[in-house]
């Protein structure tokens, strides 16, 4: 792959954004699709709520893109991914064009953070109430350290800005190099 970069999002930022979206009100992350790329078997057992499977699999083929990715591309959606092989699939799709986001994180880790309203095998909506409940509760329990989860989410949200005029002017964003002290060896 290239040295294009793509975002990533935390389990809190989503949320975030999909209490805002419930609300009204505007969030770098919407409009959006969420894509799970877990095994077929792992998807059935359980996922995030609303988010459609993908079969990594397709990637290696002319014909990868599923009707969801088709209509994601066309509608101007952030495609937002996760599962085992997600930090693979997102460099692929977003360097095919997709506004491809990486969201950090398993459905257990989302579970055991928001164990209400996000992870489900049948539910089509998410509990918004109780997201934004445990949201706050994090937040409140955190005390300084919300902050801090604030300031992370600005910081993204920079980052995402940046990404967006770098792709409106048609140059790509290249990654940043570690930093290697003089005299060590690469």
């Amino acid at each position: 792959l290239s040295e294009e970069t793509y975002s990533s999002v935390s389990v809190y930022q989503l949320v975030q954004s999909i209490i805002d979206e419930a609300e009204g009100r505007s969030s770098l992350l919407i409009p959006f699709i969420i894509v799970d790329v877990n095994e077929r078997s792992l998807f059935d057992k359980e996922h995030v709520i609303g988010a459609y499977h993908y079969n990594r699999a397709l990637l290696a083929r002319n014909h990868f893109e599923t009707s969801f990715l088709i209509d994601a591309k066309r509608e101007g959606k952030k495609v937002i991914i996760y599962g085992d092989g997600g930090d693979k699939v997102t460099p692929t799709l977003y360097q095919r064009g997709f506004d491809a986001i990486l969201l950090r994180g398993n459905t257990t880790a989302f579970k055991s953070v928001f164990p209400i309203g996000f992870v489900s095998s049948s539910l089509h909506s998410f509990d918004v109430p109780s997201l934004r409940n445990v949201l706050e509760e994090l937040r409140r329990k955190r005390g300084a350290k919300g902050k801090l989860l604030h300031s992370t989410m600005s910081t993204r949200s920079r980052s995402v800005d940046r990404i967006e005029r770098s792709k409106e002017r048609g140059r790509a964003i290249s990654a940043k190099r570690p930093w290697i002290p003089p005299g060590s060896t690469a």
